[in-house]
């Protein structure tokens, strides 16, 4: 009996593992999902019809979750230089999951975001410390280079050829929906929609936890206050009203 896995993220030492459980003439077939245009990062699907589902069913969600703690590590690594809180992107995931599920986002889309969420300041490696921790006013050239940490993480990702949808998403996160944000001045529905939901999540998140570059931190509320002030003018709408419906005391329940 053949196996078959349909995926583009897993690697050779997760199909080795997997191959490693079948024997005789069940010897898997791996077809590699090559249409850029499928967007389809991380997806894993297994179809099979064998006694060693079970065996792996487990090797894939072993495989995830080394994955996804890889990502974590990676952001967190990233915001230690700004002593921001471990778990910020993890918080930032499970709100994201939230207004996705009212969004009713597909899947995909849901990974996109979630990982973008992780990846969000990975532009910043690319900043100096003399810069990214400069206790005294930036002067305009070296803002402009701050500023420009989304696009430097965008092009990064595009370097090491990998993941071109986060690329996308975290590119213009920081643009607004009335065209006031940076890099590009996008305005509108020229901002990609998940850059728009990433906006709202970077935001409240930044709002709402420590931060070196300012005292204090806003409650829930007053960030709540602040979105509905900015819908419309910061903050696509549609994504603004979503987030107003989610149970923001339930989910946000770390205290960063």
């Amino acid at each position: 009996m053949k196996f078959r896995i349909v995926s583009s993220s897993l690697t050779p030492q997760v199909l080795k593992k997997i191959k490693s459980v079948f024997g005789g003439e069940d010897t898997p077939v791996v077809l590699d999902l090559k249409d850029k245009t499928a967007s389809c990062s991380g997806v894993i699907m297994a179809m099979v019809q064998s006694a060693q589902i079970n065996t792996v069913v487990d090797i894939i969600n072993i495989a995830k979750r080394e994955y996804d703690s890889l990502f974590y590590l990676i952001s967190d690594a990233i915001d230690s230089r700004e002593e921001i809180p471990m778990g910020s992107a993890r918080r930032m995931v499970r709100i994201a999951r939230e207004i996705g599920r009212v969004l009713e986002l597909h899947e995909n889309q849901l990974w996109i975001l979630e990982h973008s969420c992780v990846l969000r300041d990975i532009g910043k490696l690319r900043i100096s410390n003399d810069i990214l921790l400069k206790k005294t006013v930036l002067t305009y050239d070296e803002w402009v280079l701050l500023q420009s940490h989304a696009r430097i993480g965008a092009h990064l990702l595009k370097e090491w050829d990998i993941f071109p949808e986060i690329a996308e998403v975290i590119a213009s996160h920081h643009e607004c929906y009335d065209g006031d944000g940076y890099p590009e001045g996008l305005e509108g529905e020229q901002i990609p929609f998940l850059s728009r939901i990433l906006k709202v999540l970077d935001v409240y998140c930044a709002m709402t936890s420590p931060r070196k570059y300012r005292l204090g931190r806003a409650t829930r509320e007053e960030a709540i206050e602040y979105f509905r002030e900015e819908r419309g003018k910061h903050f696509d709408p549609q994504i603004i009203d979503a987030f107003m419906t989610i149970n923001i005391n339930e989910i946000d329940n770390d205290n960063l």
